[in-house]
């Protein structure tokens, strides 16, 4: 078992020995949200977990299931990425601003990857390598 802890009503537990966490990438177009997830490895080098397709592959994917976004690229839509990091014991939500200023997305995107905000802690973070010419 793993060591609970409660803090200030908080909920805590030390996921450092966990082996496999929930990660993802995703876009928000403007007809959906788009998410790929898988439970992930924490590889031992970098003691991280994360998502094991990148977005220019898995856009052929999408391209083929939703027709209308066919004639687009992948980075032509807010895009993010879902990264557990072992050491600091919480996941990281790298996306584009568009994605970060929008509360419903952003908790569409955790309920659909299935990660619970009370339960896991979570760093929203703005990252330039996600940054669209729409934002």
């Amino acid at each position: 078992m793993y060591k609970k802890f409660i803090l200030e009503n908080s909920f805590f537990c030390d996921y450092r020995k966990i082996k496999k966490m929930k990660t993802a990438i995703f876009w928000k177009t403007p007809t959906r949200l788009i998410v790929f997830s898988e439970k992930s490895t924490v590889k031992t080098s970098l003691n991280i977990a994360d998502y094991s397709g990148a977005h220019i592959e898995m856009w052929e994917k999408v391209r083929k299931k939703y027709p209308a976004l066919a004639f687009y690229e992948y980075d032509d839509f807010p895009r993010g990425r879902l990264v557990w990091n072992a050491n600091e014991n919480k996941y990281y939500f790298y996306a584009d601003k568009n994605i970060l200023n929008d509360l419903d997305a952003v908790n569409a995107i955790l309920e659909q990857i299935g990660i619970n905000k009370k339960e896991y802690p979570i760093l929203f973070s703005k990252d330039s390598h996600y940054k669209t010419s729409f934002s």
